[in-house]
């Protein structure tokens, strides 16, 4: 009915970019925040102000799916649709809710509604949370009495009536996909563990009377055996609310099941919940075979401390939500793994030893059965599967799942994939288990070659993510402590030993791909604890130049990358910034030092600023120089406008071999910092050399010995800024360096291979510190868009608001386009949600960059300020408005 409709309007020129352009809009708001549209009656509202009634889709008489997009009927678009529709069913559910008055009034006075109020209200706290900052207003601490104001009344060792559903609601919100990122894992379990120390503490048991019947040694088996507080919770929330994932997983629950396995590696790792105690329920339920165990009925089972339980366990993914079938992309983990291999010969040695349940069930097992397939992941119950498919005929119509597909067993699932707690086990009694999952020496090993080969870095790291998480935990644990023995060895025979930055960059990576976040951390503290060694006298002479502040940018990265995480623990946040401080304490002028230095002194800042206990613990030793790199970052920078007698041969020795370490860069800053003549010749050279050439990784060389010589000479970043805004006003021959514009043959902005080239240089210089992302926004994109924005009349001339506005430009189209280009790389390249652009120009362009810069640029997000880009989203959709827009697309 509204394709003749859309058929017209599309078919007028003036329309045509209303319609795809608001019809976008709306779709990228539905598909990424659908809570605005959600309905809402704000008669109940105590403030009439906060919300309109209704929801914005009632204006549109069809849903945002039947809108027409750019493009055709292509896959993507089709794809896109897909999506649209999906959201448009949790919209339909989330609003139905709402209209059933379960957030009014009358409700609060009910059970039903003080759980309801407490929920809301601890996801209140969480969401208006800066996990980024610690003071004394926002931290863990000020975190925790919001959520658990005061002790409540209990008995024994159950938990207090009425926060069950304030720590599933945790659970809930450390996994699902609507929220983003690690630290959430890191900030429940602090929450929870804490929680559980007070209810431990808690305790009132006769001591005189239990010492009288039992003895100490009984009270101490009693300790020992009792499982967390929190066991049963937790185990019911892996029961009916925990996500699952197969071949078939769309990308949200991809993250949504990585983020459970986060979250339960954290608390097997803090004691908060017993691996062991979960490996006995399942094996006494028989979650963990094809078939159910004799004596234990099929529909009863035990609960979390040994009673008995009713039909509820029965088909725990039946009981859940919706989200353990029904899944619509790739998962690539959930390849079959490989055969185990057959239990050690020496095993029966073995058996005096003191092993847990769980490991003596797997032991058994290797005994009798081999390893299954891909099969054995599934549940076979055909009387479970036809309640299931039953349930959901309601919601066929949008997701029509197969009635063939088998039934996911979620708990063999996990099984799978928990990883062991670090450190809390001796090596020989983890055995069993870590040939129960994988041939462990045979795969560390392989794994240790690939860190010592360069070219095989990428395959290794393709390999380990089709493993397990288990796998993964346990073979980046064995890497890390491999490269921890190599460096403290080079302290005593000499850095012949010593890993190549490469190999250390590789490790970050796979500790990272590993969710191995706890080992990361960990790894880092040890880490600069033996560099700060590297330093010393006896070995400054003999490791590679610049190699300790090299390892330390990226490890610089990845805390910038886990910062949120790193703040949950105060202890290893100061640590750090102590090691740190300990690397760069030579530097004696912020201005005039190595990029890898800068990058340090300008996390140190930024990590001292956001954490009063760091102020109060060292500032005498650091706020001196805290009060240098805050004027540093605080400098304004003015693009230059340089037309200065070009030197084409100037330091072209450097610029042919980038990688040399034959030179001195602190000379060369220096001759550069003494000479404008100079700055702007090597500008011009340096980037007619990344223009012209076409290697990505000559060109990621070249840009990073542009960044070394701008942290020793600070006049490159006024030549850096204009030059980038002479490319992108190219029809202005007022902003300087005409040599590089006027000739074609030197650099050709019109060409389009030349941008990719141009936003990498960019990009590396901006992770670098070299210049911000706000100086880029405000001095070079603005008068580049403004110039090449048509002006209009009535509503839509508002151009004159825009700082900086200049007078139309018919010629500005090519340097518009190459800033659009650059937009485009600098901000749609990072991280969303934890995962990267599903386009594949996108991922072969993140892929160019390294982890440390992609992470560095990342952080740079994070410190826009707002209103130059309100400016450039202005004058983005004034282009988008104009008759020339196809040109931009």
């Amino acid at each position: 009915m509204y394709q003749a409709l859309f058929s017209e309007y599309l078919g007028c020129p003036q329309h045509r970019t209303i319609i795809l352009g608001l019809g976008t809009l709306l779709q990228c708001i539905t598909i990424k925040c659908p809570s605005a549209v959600i309905w809402i009656n704000s008669s109940d509202a105590k403030d009439k102000h906060i919300a309109s009634p209704g929801s914005p889709l009632d204006i549109l008489p069809f849903p945002p799916s039947s809108l027409p997009i750019s493009g055709g009927p292509t896959l993507q678009n089709h794809q896109i649709r897909g999506a649209l529709r999906h959201i448009e069913n949790q919209i339909k559910v989330r609003s139905r809710a709402v209209e059933l008055r379960w957030s009014s009034d009358k409700c609060q006075d009910s059970d039903t509604g003080h759980t309801i109020s407490k929920e809301l209200q601890t996801l209140e706290y969480l969401d208006k949370h800066n996990f980024e900052k610690c003071d004394s207003n926002n931290s863990l601490d000020s975190l925790y009495h919001k959520i658990f104001p005061g002790a409540s009344q209990r008995e024994g060792s159950e938990v207090p009536f009425g926060e069950e559903p304030v720590i599933l609601l945790l659970c809930s919100w450390a996994v699902c996909p609507q929220r983003s990122g690690e630290h959430r894992a890191f900030v429940v379990t602090h929450l929870l563990e804490r929680r559980m120390i007070e209810l431990e503490d808690e305790q009132t048991f006769d001591q005189d009377q239990l010492e009288s019947k039992s003895g100490t040694i009984m009270n101490q088996f009693l300790e020992n055996q009792a499982p967390p507080v929190f066991q049963r919770i937790l185990q019911d929330f892996l029961d009916n609310q925990a996500p699952v994932a197969d071949e078939n997983s769309s990308p949200e629950e991809k993250r949504a099941f990585s983020s459970l396995i986060l979250l339960f590696s954290q608390l097997i790792q803090n004691e908060v919940f017993s691996l062991d105690a979960y490996m006995c329920l399942l094996i006494s339920r028989g979650n963990l075979i094809n078939s159910i165990p004799l004596g234990i009925p099929s529909d009863q089972g035990l609960d979390g401390q040994g009673r008995p339980r009713g039909k509820e366990v029965k088909d725990e993914v039946d009981d859940g939500k919706e989200d353990s079938s029904d899944r619509s992309d790739d998962y690539d983990i959930f390849d079959k793994p490989p055969p185990a291999p057959a239990p050690p010969q020496d095993m029966g040695a073995q058996e005096n030893q003191s092993y847990s349940f769980q490991q003596k069930f797997i032991m058994e097992t290797l005994q009798n059965q081999k390893y299954e397939s891909n099969s054995d992941v599934y549940d076979d119950d055909q009387d479970s599967q036809e309640s299931e498919d039953q349930e959901k005929k309601s919601e066929e119509d949008s997701r029509s799942p197969s009635p063939q597909v088998l039934k996911l067993n979620r708990h063999l699932l996990y099984s799978k994939h928990f990883p062991l707690p670090q450190g809390k086990s001796p090596p020989m009694k983890q055995t069993s288990v870590c040939y129960y999952f994988t041939d462990m020496a045979k795969k560390t090993d392989s794994l240790e070659k690939r860190l010592k080969v360069d070219s095989g870095q990428d395959v290794a790291i393709a390999k380990l993510k089709l493993l397990p998480y288990f796998d993964q935990h346990l073979l980046t644990t064995a890497a890390a402590k491999h490269i921890l023995e190599r460096v403290q060895t080079c302290t005593r025979s000499g850095w012949e030993t010593l890993p190549s930055l490469e190999q250390i960059i590789c490790l970050l990576d796979l500790l990272e791909d590993a969710l191995n976040i706890h080992g990361m951390l960990e790894f880092i503290v040890k880490l600069l604890d033996h560099i700060n060694v590297l330093d010393s006298e006896v070995l400054k002479d003999k490791a590679p130049e610049n190699y300790t502040t090299n390892v330390c940018l990226s490890i610089v990265g990845v805390l910038r990358r886990y910062q949120a995480c790193l703040l949950g623990s105060k202890d290893q946040t100061a640590t750090i910034f102590e090691l740190l401080c300990g690397v760069v304490k030579h530097v004696n002028n912020v201005t005039n030092c190595t990029s890898a230095e800068r990058c340090i002194l300008a996390y140190l800042y930024d990590l001292y600023m956001s954490c009063s206990f760091l102020k109060v613990k060292f500032s005498d030793m650091f706020s001196s120089v805290a009060s240098k790199v805050k004027e540093q970052q605080t400098t304004n920078i003015q693009p230059s406008e340089s037309n200065l007698k070009w030197n084409e041969n100037y330091m072209q020795e450097y610029i042919a071999n980038p990688k040399s370490r034959h030179f001195n860069l602190s000379t060369l800053g220096k001759q550069l910092s003494e000479n404008s003549v100079n700055r702007y010749s090597f500008v011009c050279n340096a980037l007619i050399a990344i223009c012209n050439t076409g290697s990505m990784e000559r060109i990621r060389d070249l840009s990073i010995l542009c960044a070394e010589l701008t942290a020793s000479c600070n006049g490159l970043i006024s030549e850096w800024l204009g030059v980038l805004r002479a490319l992108c006003c190219s029809s202005n021959h007022g902003c300087g360096f005409t040599d590089l514009l006027c000739e074609v043959d030197k650099v050709d902005v019109s060409d389009t291979s030349t941008h990719d080239k141009i936003a990498m240089f960019t990009a590396i210089l901006i992770a670098r510190h070299c210049f911000s992302l706000d100086d880029v926004v405000e001095h070079v994109a603005m008068a580049s868009l403004i110039a090449a924005t048509p002006s209009f009349s009535g509503d839509y001339n508002f151009i004159a608001v825009l700082p900086g506005a200049v007078e139309m430009d018919t010629d500005a189209e090519p340097g518009a386009r190459l800033m659009c280009h650059l937009l485009l790389r600098l901000f749609c390249s990072s991280l969303v949600g934890g995962t990267v652009s599903s386009q594949p120009d996108e991922q072969k362009w993140i892929s160019i960059l390294s982890s440390c810069d992609r992470h560095l640029l990342e952080a740079a997000h994070r410190g826009i300020s707002v209103d130059p880009l309100v400016g450039v989203l202005k004058a983005l959709l004034l282009i988008g408005r104009s008759d020339r827009n196809e040109t931009y697309q």
